[in-house]
């Protein structure tokens, strides 16, 4: 960055960083504001996968290329009050296609199978079928785990952040913009409707780790600056 750009951003900082606040609290209003929407309309705060809410992960090897959409929207049509997701499978190489992976609730297996069946014109084997069932109850278990564990390792980091800084408003500020963080990615994530699963789950533990640091760094550099001057 140019040093002459860089302080004229940092003076401009210096000088209203008391209303420059007011665009992350916004953010975060509006965030939770999208978030507690969203609880409204579906009964939970995020859009959880298969591996989540409980259902069927179908995988068959196939070389074919099928077109997932006109699929998905086959499975809809066959099967009436169910939720499905139907993604390709590539070598990550040479971007092959080897298959497809088909994430369906609501429906029997052996129903599935057969019109699978009957659509791609293949006699399932061992070789090319594979069928993964989450029960519902057991993918409500994962995610109440999980989401104790994202909880506890905020807590756990709130309190590495307090011991550290010894002060109220560094250590709140940083736990404030990590909290900030975690909540706008999510409703983000709501907003685009991407479902989330047992390892999107662990990306916001990972998410946490990232926040505090980099807050705990630009947190550090703004009071050193504040007391040398």
């Amino acid at each position: 960055m140019n040093l002459d750009l860089r302080n004229k951003i940092e003076t401009l900082f210096d000088k209203n960083y008391k209303k420059l606040i007011v665009i992350p609290l916004a953010i975060l209003i509006i965030s939770i504001i999208l978030i507690v929407v969203q609880y409204q309309k579906t009964g939970d705060f995020i859009i959880k996968d298969i591996s989540l809410k409980g259902g069927l992960s179908i995988t068959i090897n196939t070389n074919k290329d099928v077109d997932v959409n006109n699929l998905e929207a086959e499975l809809r049509s066959k099967f009436s009050n169910t939720e499905v997701l139907v993604r390709r499978l590539t070598d990550f190489t040479t971007g092959q296609v080897t298959g497809i992976n088909i994430e369906i609730s609501g429906a029997q297996e052996n129903e599935i199978k057969e019109f699978l069946s009957n659509y791609l014109s293949v006699e399932f084997s061992s070789e090319n079928y594979s069928v993964e069932d989450v029960g519902a109850a057991l993918g409500e278990s994962f995610f109440n785990d999980l989401l104790l564990s994202l909880i506890f390792a905020f807590i756990f980091m709130s309190i590495v952040v307090l011991l550290i800084y010894r002060k109220f408003i560094p250590a709140i500020t940083v736990i404030i913009t990590a909290l900030t963080d975690i909540i706008a990615t999510l409703a983000i994530v709501n907003l685009l409707g991407i479902k989330i699963s047992t390892a999107g789950i662990a990306a916001f533990l990972v998410l946490i780790g990232y926040s505090i640091v980099s807050d705990m760094l630009f947190t550090s550099k703004i009071l050193r600056r504040k007391t040398s001057s």
